[in-house]
């Protein structure tokens, strides 16, 4: 909804897989319910594609990955915001006994175990989305790497 209401001239789907949306917002802006992991249904291509805190959301992340590409206008992006497990620290403040630390590990165990990885972020470049998309005609493919400062 924020996409909408940033970008008026742009008709904006949003994706779910649970009618879980509210029933208001930009005009601009509407929701499906719909599962990523099947075969895309739409009929136009996007010029935008965007995702965000999905991992442990899919088994075969390559799939998503390349529906994504697969259905994006010729110059259109296909963008991705998402955290990194086992969460990481650069400077040695959290101890491998600590609380954040054995439930990043728990996450880690308990999407192992049902077959929705969590590490899929650190795959991204190779050879799962860079590796295999780089190839491709119309794509360049990036992937920045971000530190983002998670509490006080």
């Amino acid at each position: 909804m924020d996409y909408a209401d940033e970008h008026p001239e742009a008709e904006t789907i949003g994706v779910d897989l649970s009618p879980i949306q509210p029933n208001y917002g930009p005009v601009n802006c509407i929701f499906e319910v719909d599962d990523r992991e099947r075969e895309w249904t739409w009929t136009e291509p996007f010029n935008f594609v965007f995702a965000r805190n999905m991992i442990g959301c899919f088994s075969k992340w390559e799939g998503v990955v390349e529906q994504a590409y697969d259905n994006l206008e010729p110059g259109g992006y296909f963008e991705i915001h998402d955290g990194v497990y086992p969460i990481l620290c650069d400077d040695g403040t959290i101890k491998a006994d600590s609380p954040i630390a054995k439930w990043s590990r728990l996450i880690l165990e308990a999407c192992d175990k049902v077959g929705r990885s969590v590490t899929v972020t650190h795959r991204f470049p190779a050879p799962h989305a860079g590796g295999r998309l780089r190839g491709r005609d119309r794509h360049q493919v990036q992937v920045p790497a971000v530190r983002l400062a998670q509490g006080p």
